[in-house]
């Protein structure tokens, strides 16, 4: 999922963005935030929402009032207990799933590549897991 090229200076950040369904549970940020420290994260930039498990660094929005979540990776690829994450929502129909990349040259604009119903994003993800 990583779009780099070693020496690539000006890196695109890839990210993920959720918008949860009707059939999600509510999501608070302290309850997300608690999730990422049982994980093992620790939150390093309170403003910016930068949390760091050791080996990578990502950055963590909740939006509560329209129950959407962005992760967006800062120096590695996103950790795997994120995809975690993902598979334990069950709203497989309404929940959406956006990949897409901010190019640090273009801080304004972010590119949506894909965008999956959670049921589709599923099924592709483990579709290219297996090839």
């Amino acid at each position: 999922m990583d779009a780099r090229t070693d020496g690539d200076l000006s890196m695109n950040k890839q990210i993920l963005a959720i918008s949860l369904g009707d059939a999600e549970d509510k999501i608070e940020r302290d309850t997300l935030y608690q999730w990422l420290k049982e994980q093992g994260c620790k939150l390093i930039d309170e403003n910016q929402g930068l949390f760091t498990d050791g080996e990578c660094s990502f950055v963590c929005t909740c939006f509560e009032k329209t129950q959407y979540i962005l992760f967006k990776e800062h120096e590695a690829e996103l950790p795997e207990y994120i995809f975690q994450y993902i598979f334990a929502l069950k709203d497989e129909k309404q929940t959406v799933i956006s990949l897409g990349d901010e190019d640090e040259e273009r801080w304004e604009i972010i590119k949506t590549d894909s965008e999956f119903t959670l049921k589709r994003f599923k099924k592709v993800w483990l579709e290219t897991e297996d090839e």
